[in-house]
């Protein structure tokens, strides 16, 4: 025995039956758990039901002009209310499938924050560790390097949005699967819906990087970091980095921006002295001049633009 919640009509999707409450034949639907469909899909599966339905004007037309003894009037009225029934019939639009709930098992729980823009992620039981495509925060871990400006800050930001949680990862054609440091290359999204990479860019922590080629949300982040720089949120303030993020921690904001970099303290690591007077402040200057990617030994190359200490710095 089937039973249907009152006013849910003869349709029901079958999809959207609990299995929970299914007994052998016998089958419950609770009120709110029935939804109805278009005459043309539910009827697709019943096409014995689908014939009788589409037979049942045409035969309240034929039977008014060939059989009855009403008057013209009414057998026009009859005419017209069947042809408008089929016509509902054929017009009658499935609804858009209800937003579902993430899968629990496209959701993948976040073991470590290494920094703003790598994390570890269990991944069917192995720990990978993902670079988030699109971002690049100030650098917090490098043993090679100092902090730099707001990396403690940008960090701070990613344990406080991403610790504990779980996440969908995407990952995208335009760029390789993994970096030359064997680290997934993802897009993270957080299980309420925050777009992580999106997110911390507008917010101030992260510059918007494009490493080789252009990627799938590009044009999104460009905009978000617009939006934050134009609004002097967190590194593009005056007060912490005014956009120059490759600074160290410990050094004050220079508003202007100092022609010279200033005395580093004695545990940081002294920057390569540029072959010629050519001086680039950081790596959006040396991208406007159209001289990056900067190659050792060249104009304006010095090692605190070489972020992977590779040779090659502003890639």
């Amino acid at each position: 025995m089937t039973k249907v919640a009152a006013g849910e009509g003869l349709c029901v999707s079958a999809s959207r039956i609990n299995p929970t409450k299914m007994n052998n034949s016998n089958i419950t639907v609770s009120h709110a758990g029935a939804t109805r469909t278009s005459l043309i899909e539910c009827f697709k599966k019943n096409p014995r039901r689908l014939l009788w339905l589409l037979l049942l004007p045409l035969f309240l037309i034929w039977f008014a002009w060939f059989k009855s003894n009403w008057s013209k009037n009414t057998k026009i009225v009859v005419s017209v209310l069947s042809l408008i029934l089929l016509i509902i019939i054929f017009a009658t639009d499935s609804p858009k499938p209800e937003p579902q709930p993430l899968n629990p098992s496209q959701l993948y729980k976040v073991i470590t924050v290494i920094d703003g823009d790598t994390i570890d992620v269990d991944i069917n039981g192995k720990t990978e560790r993902l670079r988030l495509i699109g971002i690049d925060t100030p650098e917090t871990k490098d043993p090679r390097k100092p902090v730099q400006c707001f990396g403690k800050e940008a960090s701070d930001q990613a344990h406080k949005l991403l610790d504990g949680k779980r996440v969908r990862i995407e990952s995208d054609h335009t760029q390789d699967n993994r970096d030359k440091y064997d680290r997934l290359l993802r897009y993270v999204f957080i299980e309420d819906g925050t777009f992580y990479n999106k997110q911390i860019v507008l917010d101030g922590y992260a510059h918007e990087y494009t490493y080789n080629a252009p990627y799938k949300y590009q044009s999104e982040f460009k905009q978000a970091q617009k939006e934050a720089e134009t609004a002097m949120r967190g590194l593009w303030s005056p007060s912490t980095c005014n956009g120059d993020t490759e600074q160290t921690a410990e050094q004050p904001v220079q508003t202007p921006p100092a022609a010279v970099i200033p005395a580093t303290p004695p545990a940081t690591v002294a920057p390569t002295t540029p072959t010629t007077d050519v001086y680039y402040q950081n790596c959006t200057a040396a991208r406007e001049a159209d001289a990056a990617p900067l190659y050792e030994g060249e104009a304006g190359y010095r090692s605190a633009l070489d972020r992977d200490s590779d040779g090659i710095a502003c890639e």
